[in-house]
């Protein structure tokens, strides 16, 4: 659980940003990257591997494609993204979900903000508007041109193939994980599960 637990156990609630994203776009950049959970270096320095104490175990793991790992990380977020959430809403927190794309548009990271209760001067909000939008460290250099995809379909057959694959680990809690269903809890939907603002994509609990 990284800082998280710990900031738990001292009685410090945090309030948590849900960022959400594409699973095929952010395993793919992953693959584009050579980030390979696991298998390569920078993917075992800076992701999880599924030899470690997930929420998702992933059998035969060794036996799947580099893209098919990077996928599998994507699950393993956002299962921990929501068991995160509900032991900060369990405890009075503050769960805000946002997608990666509404934060290009200036209003909605300041509704962000203003969901978060906190305050921008004058200042501060020209300097936001002035850079929101715009791409910054797209890491064109790190990126392997070698490392092709297969077409949409393909793609489509692994990423089912990782979902049969993984099943649930003894490290998350109150889990009732029913794969091929988007169960409350968890499963493999595009929700994390939390109301609808009814102006913006960004949602809170």
């Amino acid at each position: 659980m990284g800082f998280f637990g710990p900031l738990i156990d001292l009685g410090i609630i945090p309030s948590l940003i849900m960022l959400r994203r594409d699973r095929r776009a952010v395993a793919s950049s992953m693959h584009a990257l050579g980030t390979i959970p696991g298998r390569t270096w920078s993917g075992l320095k800076w992701y999880l591997s599924p030899e470690d104490s997930t929420m998702f175990s992933l059998r035969n793991w060794r036996n799947l494609s580099d893209y098919q790992l990077c996928y599998w990380h994507t699950l393993e977020v956002e299962a921990r993204q929501r068991d995160y959430g509900r032991i900060c809403r369990k405890r009075g927190g503050r769960v805000v979900e946002v997608d990666l794309k509404d934060l290009n548009q200036p209003q909605n990271f300041f509704d962000l903000v203003t969901l978060l209760g906190l305050k921008l001067d004058a200042m501060s909000r020209q300097r936001i508007s002035n850079i929101v939008g715009k791409q910054f460290n797209r890491k064109r250099h790190s990126k392997i041109g070698a490392r092709r995809l297969p077409h949409e379909g393909a793609l489509g057959e692994a990423e089912r193939v990782v979902e049969r694959l993984v099943t649930t680990s003894s490290i998350g809690t109150e889990h009732a994980i029913q794969f091929g269903q988007c169960s409350t809890d968890y499963g493999f939907s595009d929700s994390l599960g939390i109301t609808t603002l009814p102006r913006q994509r960004m949602i809170e609990t």
